[in-house]
């Protein structure tokens, strides 16, 4: 994943080090899998995943530790807005729960990616729908006020 983030982009491997004020030879080879690449430090880490907008590293690492990675998406602007997060919530949630319920009747490959892309949909979704309550509940507290 380290190699795919350093050379599988739209930056070139200059282009990354000169906005993370590193040498091109150093993020070379934190690129090279083997006795020949370089061990990457952590605190450079969250620079090449910003400079490259590519955070699979960190989904990784996430999910190595048992952990599931979600970003955090923006609230929306408008009252109107908050229709189409209930439309997207229930739309991926019924697709998630038809998902699962296809592979535990036939449990195949095809079925099982369909049902883990589904489940994440069903996270995201539910992480939109969470900043959604905080910013409506925040701001009607301060109406309270």
């Amino acid at each position: 994943l380290l190699y795919q983030t350093i050379h599988r982009n739209n930056k070139t491997v200059e282009q990354i080090a000169d906005e993370m004020g590193l040498s091109a030879s150093s993020v070379y080879r934190y690129g090279i899998e083997g006795e020949s690449g370089s061990n990457m430090p952590l605190e450079k880490l969250v620079p090449l995943m910003k400079t490259t907008k590519n955070y699979s590293v960190l989904q990784h690492i996430a999910k190595l530790c048992g952990f599931i990675l979600v970003k955090v998406p923006k609230a929306p602007a408008n009252k109107s807005d908050f229709i189409d997060i209930v439309d997207e919530y229930q739309n991926a949630t019924l697709k998630g729960v038809r998902d699962l319920k296809r592979f535990f009747d036939k449990p195949t490959t095809e079925n099982y990616e369909k049902v883990k892309e589904s489940l994440y949909e069903v996270m995201k979704q539910s992480a939109t729908a969470e900043k959604s309550v905080d910013k409506t509940y925040n701001g009607q507290m301060e109406m309270e006020l």
